[in-house]
């Protein structure tokens, strides 16, 4: 099998007017075809070396393995360049930032053990300000995904936080986890694979794209001088705002960085040598992919990704934009302090108006600013001699989703229409797409942590005690649909559900399903299991609270007699339950 990389280059330049500008792309190359690499396990910066014809004048060059494969680290080191003083600086500066986890890590093993991860760490790919990502293999499913890990401890000394710096800290996280879930799978946004928190750090697994970049990477590219790329990204793009605008939400902050491409052969066996500079082949003649013996057939994977910004429409909220992307509307929202008759307005068109923009810039060739006034300049016609003929097709769907009047800007199911209607024969080569889907147990146990973050890391209001009671009562219609309302799974779920009612003050509605519970363990697992135990001590403790003793008394008795056959009188959960009894 050939072994590819995706690379990266940037090129760094100052214009006429005194600017630094930046232009960057992704290409593919085999082993070996690069030979100034240093251990190509890892994402790094390295210096650009080749022939002038055949490499832009380029400052740096960015190396990712896509396809993991542990001998591939023998290739000579870069020479020595004028970097080196800084390389040392930076080396001693990440001396004291935490060590990142190492290919075949097991998830679970250094934070406290576990049985709800079956995952292992592949290889580093970046660092934020919250934390690391990684790309990890998922066992159960034997697929790559990609892992953020959100560090919840201080990054000088590894102490812990201060508990509302924690809290500051994770709550971005667990609310992105919880608009994800409410979204749904979709195959033009990145899906959500799973969420849980273990001790001080935070986990995000999300679908992993290989070879991907983000659309602002190609926007001044020759690669969309093809309509038919610029047609496949806009309409699938439109797919998913549309998807999240059926769901009750909007976006908001729909922009080229928070598209993500990605070459997709339909056919791999038929992928040959190009003469076509590309972003995803840009040394092709230098370079081939693997041959075949017909002709390339491109598709591509595009995905929305980032929704931290998604607010639901009739929350009255916008948690944020980018200016060159935002409405008028949107941009009022600064002057009128967001009431919430404002925002609502704002909503309807956001996206509509982010699109028209994002598609501007791609026929254009080049980004916009807010000062460009797109809407104002489309109207008056005098941004059309910048643009070719060709592309004139374009314009009315542009001017449309930018029109200065917010009630003719037309609805993202008409804007799908129009693409396909106006670029029909673009599409016909265009292959479906899947749905990404989780299995039942992987649902649930998504659904469960990121409802326990909520419950028990958040837990600052009443707000986020409803959210958990979302994703606790999504867990018990999984559980009932997937094992039927008999199964010791569907207890479990039940049991969450239960004690957040409990802490919500609403004990008539915990108390039937801490029974519930109890009947379920008792039936499925006998009467003396620690599962019953478990139960019955809830169930008292809700009576307790109620200052019901002498029901609550005997249940406690009970819990104790099980647990301390199963587990011996000297464990730390008899302490526990001695305490609740006496």
């Amino acid at each position: 099998e050939v072994q590819k990389f995706t690379m990266f280059w940037t090129k760094k330049e100052t214009n006429d007017g005194g600017d630094d500008t930046s232009s960057s792309m992704f290409f593919t190359v085999t082993e070996g075809a690069w030979n100034h690499a240093e251990n190509l396990e890892r994402c790094q910066t390295l210096p650009v070396q080749g022939d002038d014809d055949n490499l832009p004048n380029t400052s740096s060059m960015f190396f990712e393995l896509t396809r993991f494969n542990s001998t591939v680290d023998e290739l000579p080191n870069p020479d020595d360049d004028d970097d080196s003083n800084t390389v040392a600086e930076e080396t001693k500066a990440d001396e004291h930032r935490p060590k990142h986890l190492e290919f075949g890590h097991k998830i679970m093993e250094t934070h406290e053990g576990g049985t709800n991860s079956r995952r292992s760490v592949l290889k580093y790919i970046a660092s934020g300000s919250f934390g690391d990502v990684y790309s990890v293999m998922c066992h159960a499913t034997q697929e790559q995904e990609a892992m953020k890990m959100i560090r919840l401890t201080n990054p000088e000394d590894g102490s812990t936080l201060p508990d509302a710096e924690r809290v500051r800290r994770l709550r971005p996280h667990v609310r992105e986890a919880h608009i994800m879930t409410k979204l749904g799978a979709h195959p033009n946004l990145v899906g959500l694979k799973g969420a849980f928190l273990i001790s001080n750090d935070f986990y995000i697994f999300l679908e992993l794209m290989e070879g991907v970049t983000m659309l602002r990477n190609l926007i001044s590219t020759s690669w969309l001088s093809k309509l038919e790329h610029v047609a496949e990204i806009a309409l699938k793009s439109a797919r998913g705002l549309d998807f999240i605008q059926q769901r009750g939400f909007t976006l908001w902050d729909f922009k080229p960085g928070n598209v993500l491409v990605a070459l997709h052969p339909r056919d791999h066996s038929t992928i040959q040598t190009t003469e076509e500079a590309s972003p995803f082949n840009a040394l092709g003649q230098c370079f081939p992919l693997v041959c075949g013996s017909s002709t390339i057939e491109e598709s591509f994977l595009v995905k929305i990704t980032d929704f931290g910004t998604v607010t639901a429409r009739e929350s009255g909220e916008c948690l944020g934009f980018t200016p060159q992307y935002a409405s008028p509307e949107t941009h009022a929202l600064c002057s009128t302090g967001g009431r919430a008759g404002d925002v609502e307005d704002a909503a309807a068109t956001q996206d509509a108006w982010s699109l028209g923009v994002v598609l501007l810039e791609m026929i254009r060739g080049k980004s916009c600013t807010w000062n460009d006034h797109v809407g104002a300049r489309l109207a008056l016609g005098t941004m059309e001699p910048e643009l070719s003929s060709s592309r004139g097709l374009y314009l009315s769907i542009v001017r449309r989703c930018l029109d200065e009047d917010a009630q003719k800007r037309p609805a993202m199911a008409t804007i799908i229409e129009d693409i396909q209607a106006a670029f029909e024969s673009c599409f016909a080569a265009v292959g479906g797409e899947s749905t990404p889907s989780l299995s039942p147990d992987d649902a649930g146990m998504l659904h469960d942590q990121v409802g326990g973050a909520f419950r028990y890391q958040l837990a600052g209001s009443e707000e986020d005690l409803e959210l958990a009671g979302h994703h606790f009562r999504e867990d018990v219609r999984i559980q009932e649909e997937a094992y039927g309302s008999e199964s010791s799974q569907y207890a479990i779920a039940m049991s969450n559900l239960a004690g957040l009612l409990h802490a919500q003050g609403d004990f008539d509605g915990a108390k039937p399903h801490f029974e519930r519970t109890i009947e379920i363990f008792e039936r499925r697992r006998g009467p003396d299991h620690p599962n019953v135990a478990t139960s019955l001590n809830n169930l008292a403790e809700l009576l307790k609270a109620q200052g019901k003793y002498d029901e609550a008394k005997p249940l406690y008795e009970r819990a104790l007699r099980i647990s301390e056959k199963s587990l011996g009188k000297d464990h730390a959960t008899i302490a526990i339950w001695l305490n609740n009894l006496a």
